[in-house]
């Protein structure tokens, strides 16, 4: 799964995303912002930072062997999407930050850098009923059934 994101903008709104994205999310606005399905936001976002600056240095100041690629650290990113449905308490997978780079053919134009956030492994985690709601809606069918 493959998000496009704008990095540097509040909230990472999303610019495209993959079909496997969407098939979880339903339908988004071109502009909606990731952030706000984070679960683990404070993490995601010191991690996102450090990534993206060492990407962006790799590319600017090194040998511009990072492009295209991911990067090399993962994170355990957790979301709560729109239409997950009622069977799923939230979604979890392994983030990478990737930078694709696209050069004009040797023309004077800055070349376009798009940032993608490459979501692997992921995994659906089922919704739990606590053992107390458990008792309370066990307790409301006894009660029922003895009138």
């Amino acid at each position: 799964m493959i998000v496009h994101i704008n990095p540097e903008a509040d909230g990472l709104p999303i610019l495209q995303c993959s079909a496997e994205f969407l098939s979880l999310s339903g339908p988004i606005c071109k502009g909606t912002g990731l952030l706000q399905w984070v679960v683990n936001q404070n993490s995601f976002m010191k991690w996102a930072t450090v990534t993206y600056n060492s990407m962006m240095d790799d590319h600017e100041f090194g040998d511009g062997a990072q492009d295209t690629k991911p990067s090399m650290e993962t994170f355990n990113i957790r979301l709560k999407l729109p239409h997950m449905g009622v069977a799923v308490c939230e979604i979890s997978a392994n983030a990478v930050l990737r930078l694709d780079v696209t050069e004009d053919g040797g023309s004077d134009v800055t070349p376009s850098r798009q940032i993608m956030l490459v979501l692997e492994n992921v995994i659906r985690v089922p919704r739990r009923s606590s053992s107390k709601r458990r008792r309370q809606e066990s307790r409301k069918l006894s009660s029922k059934l003895t009138l």
